[in-house]
């Protein structure tokens, strides 16, 4: 990539569990600029429904700290979790790396996947767990934050960040990832500058 002048990043999304400072540290070099790991319960139900090592709840906490790479740490949230998620965030938020903007939060929601629908949310039902959340925790990123590490957030939305916008291939700006294509909540359309300014 260097010898052609292309700029190269990428992401990783990982149990965290091999993911010590030394690998860090290795992926940094290979340009690897953020990672995602899921934490969506406390340590007794993380290790039993993952089947996993009796350390890993605190190994990848341990990881967490220690990388050197920016983090997220995603919080899968069914219906029947809600209290637990509120719960586990206000412990997730003691982390070093999350006061020193290393690591952040991210709350999504659970898709339906069952026809008995007992884990998925209604769009009804979202906004009233949203209303849960404190206020302080939904508050936009100030601009200046975008040119360091990624903003601080507490759901993926992308309406919650300033300046924050997505180019579909239609030629529409859009506020959030989940709307590309959507015209009823396109922007402005930058086809005619594209097409202007294409190499």
């Amino acid at each position: 990539c260097d010898s052609k002048g292309i700029q190269y990043e990428s992401d990783i999304i990982t149990n965290g569990y091999n993911f010590d400072k030394k690998t860090s540290e290795l992926l940094k070099k290979l340009r690897v600029v953020h990672a995602q790991i899921t934490i969506d319960n406390f340590e007794d139900d993380y290790i039993a429904i993952r089947q996993a090592p009796k350390d890993a709840y605190r190994r990848v906490l341990q990881n967490i700290e220690d990388s050197v790479i920016p983090m997220t740490i995603r919080m899968n949230t069914a219906r029947d979790k809600q209290d637990v998620i509120l719960a586990l965030y206000k412990e997730l938020s003691k982390l070093k790396a999350g006061k020193e903007k290393r690591a952040f939060l991210e709350i999504q929601q659970v898709n339906e996947y069952t026809k008995e629908k007992k884990y998925g949310f209604t769009p009804k039902e979202w906004l009233h767990f949203r209303e849960r959340i404190p206020k302080q925790l939904l508050e936009v990123a100030k601009a200046e934050d975008l040119f360091g590490l990624e903003p601080p957030r507490i759901m993926p939305c992308h309406f919650l960040q300033k300046r924050h916008v997505f180019l579909c291939a239609d030629g529409y700006l859009y506020r959030c990832s989940k709307y590309l294509g959507n015209l009823s909540f396109e922007l402005t359309i930058i086809f005619s500058l594209l097409i202007k300014n294409s190499f």
